[in-house]
């Protein structure tokens, strides 16, 4: 900081004796004796300005706010209009109102140094604290910005912009902003002394590196960068974000042992209890969680916090009505709104089949982020349809979410062009072999596509307009159908069945889904518990590096990997089996929709869409669910659907097959 006052304490000028002596002292950090000799400089009245500015800053230095700001008025009041030390008269008393705390005062005097100061990077920078501190990231985050334009080697400026846009789930542009920053330095972040309030340290944007590598789906990066970082020094954060990091990459024990370790060194740190939670959680340790939960309480953790993943335990022991009733209970309404805990609701309550509480919070997934990327509903220039008349209107129905989603959702295309003038149908272009006949006033258009429409809605949010219950699902399948060129093409390919039953797998989903860990299982689960005169087909186009070893060794299993060119060819296979095995992923969706006898696999909290307790879907009737009795033991659930398909195989005799 001193360096920047110096630009205007060292005013044109005659030298006089107290400014150089001034000047001395506060190089050499004496701020007392500096007032001592700028108050010479205010006799007789009324005083040069500059000196009563340059007491002001020792003043200030001093922590006499009182004084200084009485000083700031004398020296604003000797200043002529368009004077040049006017701005730093004003960020002098900006920085008076900022150190009070009072962040609204100290905005505006910051507002009037840029100004007139365009270039001014620290009025800037502080201005964008301010602005901060009144809760206006964006307004913030445009003022580091600016800071950033103004000196780009204002590297506190960087930092600050990052953290903001990290806050704001803007984590692309978080990242570019850490790179940038690591770019200058990089072996270390030293800021130069001159540089205002608390500098950027290693650690502290290591750590926000890390977070937003994780936020964007490159959790290996992000552990990399973590591990350097404590290579280097020991941090508490970073050692515990090393454990976040773990538990999902699927390793809970290691997380388990970071977080420990972080509270090893600084027992206060609260999360970390947080986090011991949510690893004991993965492992299955709900009651251990439930203790680690009151530990962090205990500890001064979030109230929010710790009752969101208490919550979090019981519905991962399946207990969702006890977790309904803790959120309602301990949340205010305000914390309720909140779009991640109303969300979190509406989860709960569709698993427990209560619909009607269910879908309106699940309208809050369109306020959340997923790895970066805000949920952004794109603009076709009409209103969206909350059950409004259609006759003679025209309205697009479009997908957002994956292609499970979109599956399930296609079901309610019908009842909504049976009110309707037209459907515009905009929808994956992966899903497009597969749709069938449309109604005859229902048009599909291109997946990126804007047409011109009265009315919009997505998929996914048809249910809360119909009002849809567990009773009023439209389960009529097939709503979806394979292409009969395809089906004949596949029915040549697979030739005669090489068992009395032939089934068709789907074992692990899209990794990059939130759940992925959860829901997809090894290929050695199927292999082992494999039994009897079965003939195995892979519906998966890609196989995990995990799973190519267990799929070399299993010389039984078809697989055709990249020959399944479309869910056109996944559709023709499941078509031509008699039975599909699979997880909750989009080929269980697909089987299902296709009407086939479907095998689901579920793990042992499962999605919404299959409820609670049941082995059967009133969304697929052909489905039959096998659910975990453990976290993580995909034993039960695969040696139970497998022995029903022995039992249907051992009543065929290849002949009849």
């Amino acid at each position: 900081m001193l360096a920047s006052i110096f630009k205007f304490l060292k005013r044109p000028a005659a030298p006089t004796d107290w400014r150089e002596r001034g000047n001395a002292a506060l190089a050499a950090g004496d701020y007392e004796a500096a007032a001592a000799c700028y108050l010479e400089g205010t006799q007789p009245e009324p005083g040069d300005p500059v000196a009563w500015l340059n007491l002001a800053f020792a003043q200030l230095e001093l922590g006499r706010h009182d004084a200084a700001r009485e000083s700031l008025r004398r020296a604003e009041g000797l200043l002529p209009a368009g004077d040049a030390s006017l701005p730093e008269v004003w960020f002098l008393q900006a920085r008076e109102r900022h150190e009070q705390r009072d962040w609204a005062a100290a905005a505006a005097a910051y507002r009037r140094v840029v100004d007139h100061v365009p270039a001014h990077a620290f009025a800037w920078r502080e201005l964008g604290q301010a602005t901060e501190m009144q809760g206006d990231l964006a307004g913030a985050e445009a003022c580091y910005r600016k800071a950033v334009a103004a000196q780009p080697d204002l590297d506190v400026a960087l930092r600050d912009r990052a953290r903001v846009l990290l806050a704001m789930r803007r984590d692309a542009d978080a990242l570019a902003a850490i790179e940038s920053l690591l770019r200058r330095n990089p072996a270390e972040l030293a800021t130069p002394a001159n540089l205002p309030h608390a500098s950027p340290r290693d650690p502290d944007v290591h750590l926000m590196h890390a977070e937003a590598l994780l936020r964007l789906g490159r959790a290996s990066d992000a552990l990399a960068v973590c591990d350097r970082s404590l290579a280097a020094a020991p941090h508490v954060p970073t050692l515990n974000m090393r454990g976040v990091i773990l538990r999902g990459l699927g390793r809970p024990e290691e997380a388990l042992a970071c977080h420990a370790q972080a509270l090893e060194q600084d027992p206060t740190y609260a999360s970390a209890w947080l986090d011991i939670a949510r690893a004991q959680e993965r492992l299955g340790r709900n009651e251990d969680a439930l203790a680690s939960v009151d530990s962090a309480v205990a500890a001064g953790c979030s109230r929010r916090e710790a009752v969101l993943v208490r919550s979090g335990v019981l519905m991962a022991q399946l207990r969702c009505r006890e977790a309904v009733e803790l959120l309602e209970r301990d949340l205010s309404a305000q914390e309720r709104a909140d779009p991640e805990v109303d969300f979190f609701v509406s989860f709960l309550y569709l698993l427990l089949g209560d619909y009607a509480r269910g879908w309106p919070g699940y309208e809050a997934r369109w306020q959340l982020t997923a790895f970066g990327v805000a949920n952004r509903k794109p603009d076709f220039g009409a209103p969206e349809w909350r059950g409004e008349p259609l006759q003679g209107r025209t309205i697009v129905l479009y997908a957002e979410q994956g292609l499970g989603d979109s599956i399930q959702s296609l079901r309610f295309v019908r009842p909504v062009a049976e009110r309707a003038g037209r459907v515009k149908l905009r929808i994956q272009r992966a899903l497009v072999p597969v749709l069938g006949p449309l109604p005859e006033n229902c048009e599909l258009v291109a997946e990126n596509s804007f047409p011109r429409v009265d009315f919009a809605c997505p998929l996914m949010s048809l249910p809360v307009v119909l009002g849809t219950t567990i009773d009023t699902i439209p389960n009529e399948v097939p709503y979806l159908a394979a292409p009969p060129q395809l089906v004949e093409k596949w029915r040549a390919k697979l030739g005669e069945r090489r068992g009395a039953l032939r089934v068709g797998v789907a074992w692990s989903g899209n990794p990059m889904q939130a759940n992925d860990h959860n829901r997809s299982m090894p290929l050695a689960a199927l292999r082992d518990a494999a039994r009897g005169d079965i003939e195995f087909v892979s519906l998966q186009k890609e196989v995990r590096a995990s799973d190519e070893a267990v799929l070399r060794e299993w010389p039984a299993l078809r697989h055709f990997g990249a020959e399944l060119e479309s869910f056109g060819d996944t559709a023709a296979i499941a078509s031509l089996v008699d039975v599909v095995i699979s997880v909750d992923t989009s080929v269980a969706h697909l089987c299902g929709a296709l009407g086939r006898p479907l095998s689901v696999v579920l793990t042992h909290c499962a999605d919404w869409r299959w409820l609670l307790g049941r082995d059967d879907s009133p969304w697929y009737p052909t489905a039959k669910l096998y659910r975990q009795e453990r976290r993580g033991d995909w034993s039960v659930p695969v040696a139970r659907a497998m022995a029903e398909l022995e039992a249907r195989a051992a009543l065929r005799s290849p002949a009849s097959a």
